[in-house]
């Protein structure tokens, strides 16, 4: 007598169930007297068409996937996957555990994020059921960001160990690919997640932080730079006195720094907060770049060896001006962020000094309208006329005419003293004026920039 072997995939794996044979690999049944028929003769014959039913064994291997995936075992994961597309190459569970397995197995040498998001596009485009498909879209949104983060996070890694410029180079083309390979994945998910390119930016900075105490470490060798002149003692030991080669190394190393750092501060409009952080990492690595150099020790002395030409110091310092801008650009906004979460929080106080404004710019009106002001005022303007009429006459009197310069000179000082009342009281209206215009000022300083103190734009 003959194994039980299933005709359609030739599993011998065939359990009685409800009074007929199934197989356990491909879900094929089997009458009772058919199996006997398979035992005794081997053969069975199939008349008309026969569907077979895989329902069950892609639900197997589909768990499978997932329970692989849960134990972080990415590789059995995707060969289940890849288990389920052999039998259905449009199940969109199968895609989507495919994709998540592709992309968990990335690493520096073997992007696979690509490929990822291929696989879960394709996912997207065979999920027929709503219900599904918007559970899909929320997993992939959520699984895309992290990949990204997790790619970045390896190239972050990678600089901050061993900050080179290729190293700069791979972070930034990886962020730059990534993101907008995972912006279309997400746009088209209908989920951008808020945190997403903030979290990324951050990564990227600490990175830079750490990789710049390595170059700076190499530059100097830890000891302050050796200063130009002539040394009398051993006391050059405690001094740094970097190479040609090692200025070189050491300001496009740190060149790469600001690249990177001015990649973090792109990434993402919504954190200005965090933004002035990494502008004044920027700022301060710039800063210093421009003024390194190597040293030399040359008839008995020590001296500057190579650094940047004036013109190149230049440009540079131009573009540092142009980020210091940026950065107060920058504060403002926090600035008014701040404020604004301050007032939501406070309306009454608000309400306050906007009525205190309101009775500032009413008794400004008042006193400019009152007729005391405008009537003094007059007088005072006609006094200005008439002292230039009288100082142009004094001019145009030849240079021996000393009687006429007398008189008219007397004329102006009596009109000077004959208006002095009116300027006073014009010169006391305007003083309070002022006074109110101060507290206005004062008071539109408060409403932005509430607890907070205000500081100059002036560098």
């Amino acid at each position: 007598m003959k194994q039980l072997v299933c005709e359609m995939c030739g599993s011998t794996d065939l359990i009685k169930d409800d009074g007929v044979f199934v197989c356990q690999s491909c879900g094929c049944k089997y009458s009772v007297e058919e199996a006997k028929r398979m035992m005794v003769e081997g053969v069975v014959e199939v008349q008309g068409t026969v569907k077979v039913d895989n329902t069950q064994l892609i639900g197997n291997y589909l768990s499978m996937a997932q329970n692989a995936a849960d134990s972080n075992n990415q590789s059995e994961a995707e060969d289940y996957a890849n288990k389920v597309l052999e039998l259905e190459p449009t199940n969109w569970a199968a895609l989507y555990a495919k994709g998540n397995a592709a992309g968990w197995q990335s690493g520096t040498r073997n992007n696979r994020l690509p490929e990822a998001i291929d696989y879960f596009s394709q996912a997207i485009a065979n999920c027929e059921d709503e219900s599904n498909l918007a559970e899909l879209r929320d997993n992939i949104a959520k699984t895309t960001s992290e990949l990204v983060l997790g790619m970045i996070g390896l190239r972050c890694d990678n600089f901050a160990k061993f900050p080179s410029v290729d190293n700069a180079q791979y972070l930034i083309s990886e962020a730059q690919t990534s993101l907008i390979l995972a912006a279309k994945l997400i746009t088209s998910c209908g989920i951008v997640p808020d945190d997403f390119k903030a979290q990324a930016a951050t990564l990227i900075n600490a990175s830079v932080v750490k990789g710049w105490k390595s170059i700076w470490s190499d530059y100097t060798d830890d000891k302050p730079i050796q200063k130009p002149g002539r040394v009398y003692s051993s006391d050059y030991v405690c001094y740094s006195q970097p190479s040609d080669n090692d200025w070189k190394r050491f300001y496009k190393r740190a060149d790469a720094c600001t690249s990177i750092l001015v990649l973090a501060i792109n990434l993402d409009n919504g954190d200005d907060e965090a933004d002035l952080q990494r502008y004044n990492n920027l700022i301060f690595i710039a800063e210093t770049i421009v003024d390194s150099h190597s040293i030399r020790y040359c008839n008995a002395e020590w001296g500057i060896g190579y650094s940047f030409t004036e013109s190149a110091k230049t440009d540079r310092r131009q573009e540092i001006a142009q980020w210091k801008a940026e950065r107060e650009n920058c504060k403002k906004r926090v600035d008014e962020k701040k404020a604004e979460a301050y007032w939501e929080s406070n309306p009454e106080k608000r309400e306050s000094i906007q009525n205190q404004i309101a009775e500032c710019e009413a008794a400004i009106d008042k006193l400019i309208s009152d007729t005391v002001y405008l009537e003094n005022k007059k007088r005072v303007d006609e006094f200005e006329q008439s002292r230039k009429k009288i100082e142009t006459s004094i001019a145009k009197c030849s240079l021996f005419n000393n009687k006429d310069k007398k008189r008219l000179r007397n004329e102006l000082k009596n009109l000077e003293e004959n208006t002095a009342p009116y300027r006073e009281k014009v010169q006391e209206i305007e003083a309070e004026i002022e006074s109110n215009r101060q507290e206005i000022r004062r008071l539109q300083e408060e409403l932005l920039y509430p607890n907070i103190k205000h500081q100059s734009t002036t560098q």
